[in-house]
């Protein structure tokens, strides 16, 4: 799904706090299609990364 420039700003500052700064830090300059992609990746990964952190249930098992 492509997002809009606009949209990807609005996500990276409302939803995602530290992805607009993280892709200035990489040395992207906001209104750019370079930047437009970090952001939209940088959400993709902390997304995946956020997902990936949620620790499985645990399970019980009988004694022996």
């Amino acid at each position: 799904m492509q997002l809009s420039q606009h949209n990807l700003e609005r996500a990276a500052s409302d939803h995602r706090p530290g992805v607009a700064q993280a892709c200035v830090d990489y040395g992207f300059r906001a209104g750019t299609d370079s930047y437009g992609r970090c952001v939209s990746r940088e959400i993709e990964a902390r997304r995946y990364r956020e997902a990936a952190a949620v620790p499985a249930a645990s399970a019980t098992y009988p004694a022996r």
